[in-house]
């Protein structure tokens, strides 16, 4: 098994590579079904144990980056009200293992006094999501 360090991942919006990005995560949630109680008889064959079974999968994310003030297409996409193709690539030199799917792109700009200027992404599924490997 070998690490990845961290600084080589790259990030999609719409197949236009975020400028700049320095983070970024994935969240893939199944909804957990459980089961109705019933009467149980004889007693003695009665759990005390609750059954769940899994139900739907959804997905949703972030991603920051610095603010570059020559690329603005990201945020024009968040203004769209559309949703967009991403790509999460976690080693760029593999480009044939990474996380795809559709969501719904919201933005968030920070420009503090004392720093430099964020642009930050967070997305929601809008189907299924799907870890691509060879």
């Amino acid at each position: 098994m070998a690490s990845v360090f961290g600084e080589l991942g790259l990030c999609y919006i719409n197949a236009v590579v975020l400028p700049l990005a320095n983070e970024w995560s994935i969240d893939i949630e199944q909804e957990l079904i459980e089961a109705p109680k019933s009467f149980v008889c004889p007693a003695s064959a009665a759990t005390k144990w609750t059954t769940r079974s899994g139900g739907y999968f959804s997905g949703s994310g972030s991603i920051s980056c610095l603010y570059d003030s020559a690329d603005t297409n990201h945020i024009d996409y968040v203004l769209a009200d559309d949703s967009y193709l991403i790509l999460l690539y976690p080693y760029c030199e593999t480009a044939t293992k990474y996380w795809a799917g559709d969501g719904w792109v919201n933005l968030s700009m920070t420009d503090p006094v004392d720093g430099y200027v964020t642009v930050d992404y967070s997305w929601t599924s809008t189907g299924q999501w799907q870890w691509v490997a060879p």
